[in-house]
């Protein structure tokens, strides 16, 4: 919606100021920023922004599956009478080694299928936090 209101006023700013401001301080002269040209930054800013990438078959139904696991996960169960919802991971922390491999086998398979459109950097951070996750 910004972007197009930007696009219907841009043309009454096509033509620049013919006079602009100058400000002296410290015995320089600079010249200001005219309306025009911070209305050019935003018009660039704007045609920058990237369209989302339409997911395939195969990506949905993975998506899917894995929003179905966060789920599980994270929100399955809800406290009667309040609004509190928490998933099996606190309760597989409850269980010393166990809760913590598996948390961490669950993280490992998150990383897996998300390796494929991330930089090895990304991947990397990911995989230290799965390994601080279950270290502590």
């Amino acid at each position: 919606l910004i972007s197009r209101s930007l696009s219907i006023t841009m043309p009454l700013f096509k033509k620049k100021p013919s006079h602009e401001t100058q400000i002296i301080s410290d015995n320089k002269e600079e010249t200001s920023h005219s309306s025009y040209d911070r209305m050019e930054d935003v018009e660039k800013s704007t045609q920058e922004i990237k369209k989302p990438r339409v997911l395939t078959k195969k990506e949905k139904r993975m998506r899917r599956k894995l929003d179905g696991i966060c789920w599980w996960m994270d929100d399955c169960c809800k406290i009667p009478g309040t609004d509190i919802r928490f998933g099996i991971d606190p309760i597989m922390g409850l269980f010393p080694v166990v809760g913590d491999v598996g948390s961490y086998l669950v993280s490992l398979y998150f990383v897996y299928r998300a390796s494929p459109m991330l930089s090895r950097y990304t991947i990397s951070r990911m995989m230290i936090n799965c390994w601080i996750d279950c270290a502590f």
